[in-house]
């Protein structure tokens, strides 16, 4: 294995080994923080983008550019 694969390898396992024991549920009732419940996607938009394509138009509509630094998720 070169030096480039072997030092992907280590980070992928540091990445693994620090990843969460459990993912915290949360009750569909309960209001999030970010508060999606905006986030709909059109129809029409798949159909011409795609799925990623839609959702990322989704997001950049709702959520803005990455002009300023990126978006700094809390929860």
């Amino acid at each position: 294995m070169d030096n480039s694969m072997e030092t992907k390898v280590d980070l992928l396992r540091l990445y693994l080994e620090n990843l969460p024991d459990s993912i915290p549920h949360v009750d569909p009732g309960e209001m999030s923080m970010y508060n999606f419940s905006f986030f709909l996607v059109d129809d029409e938009n798949i159909e011409d983008k795609g799925h990623v394509g839609a959702i990322n138009h989704q997001l950049e509509i709702h959520l803005g550019h990455w002009c300023n630094g990126p978006i700094l998720f809390i929860k």
